[in-house]
């Protein structure tokens, strides 16, 4: 009988993260959070609604656009929506017993777990696309009804700036929160330490005057926020008061990318030692 050949699971390696991303992603958007996600937007919706209208005269309307979607959807919402959906990265097929069933295909362990990061990652990543849409036509319809709403108004080119930044940090939020329930075997724990996370360190921390804010997902992700002309001083100025923290925007990429990496690796480490039955 002839050895295997060593290229074998390369050859496997695609086919089984597509069938992963897919699995995973199915998931993700079953009704009950796609009814979750739809409250939300239209919450989050008439919550950008009055806070333009309360500021009509004052700043135009796309800073008002900004500033909500900086602090609301990138700080708050962004951190809770990825883990949430990094908890359900296995949680769900682990109780029901039906991951055995993927384990036993010729799936290699790492393109589970990425395909699975990956799905998270863009359910939430879809969720703050359309909040970013839901908001941007809310204020744009203001605006034509309202003339005391002062122009600019959000660009869709601001919109799609603001969704790369969000889809980024949900990858690099998702693969930190994925590694932690694989590493904690108790899922309470796991949402413990996320919320502790995104609550202490990403919204206490990361606003400490000096630079110890840089080594925050969500001061590197304001590095790419802020990287837009469309991006005026007021909105700056709110969302972060010590510019010396915000790193280059080259710094932040290499940051967030190698925190996801490693992430990964991390999240493979330790699923791919793991028995199940």
């Amino acid at each position: 009988m002839s050895a295997p050949r060593p290229l074998a699971p390369l050859r496997t390696f695609a086919p089984a993260l597509l069938f992963s991303f897919r699995a995973g992603f199915r998931r993700q958007v079953r009704w009950r959070r796609v009814a979750g996600a739809a409250a939300a937007l239209l919450l989050l919706t008439i919550v950008q609604m009055a806070i333009v209208l309360a500021d009509r005269g004052r700043h135009p309307a796309a800073d008002g656009y900004v500033l909500f979607t900086g602090i609301v959807l990138l700080n708050l919402i962004l951190p809770f929506a990825s883990l949430i959906t990094a908890l359900g990265l296995l949680g769900g097929e682990l109780e029901e017993g039906t991951l055995v069933y993927l384990l036993v295909r010729p799936c290699p362990r790492l393109a589970i777990v990425l395909g699975r990061t990956l799905a998270a990652a863009a359910a939430t990543g879809l969720l703050l696309v359309l909040l970013f849409l839901g908001c941007l036509a809310a204020v744009r319809a203001l605006g034509a009804l309202d003339a005391r709403i002062a122009p600019p108004m959000p660009a869709l080119d601001l919109v799609l700036h603001l969704a790369a930044v969000g889809a980024l940090g949900a990858v690099v939020f998702t693969a930190l929160y994925a590694a932690f329930a694989l590493f904690l075997k108790r899922p309470l724990i796991a949402l413990l330490l996320g919320a502790g996370h995104a609550l202490a360190w990403e919204g206490i921390v990361a606003f400490l005057p000096g630079s110890i804010g840089s080594y925050t997902f969500t001061q590197n992700l304001h590095a790419l926020f802020f990287h837009h002309p469309a991006i005026g001083a007021w909105p700056r100025r709110i969302l972060f008061q010590d510019l010396h923290a915000v790193p280059p925007a080259a710094d932040a990429l290499v940051f967030l990318a190698g925190t996801a990496v490693v992430s990964l690796l991390a999240a493979w480490f330790k699923f791919r030692g793991r028995q199940f039955g």
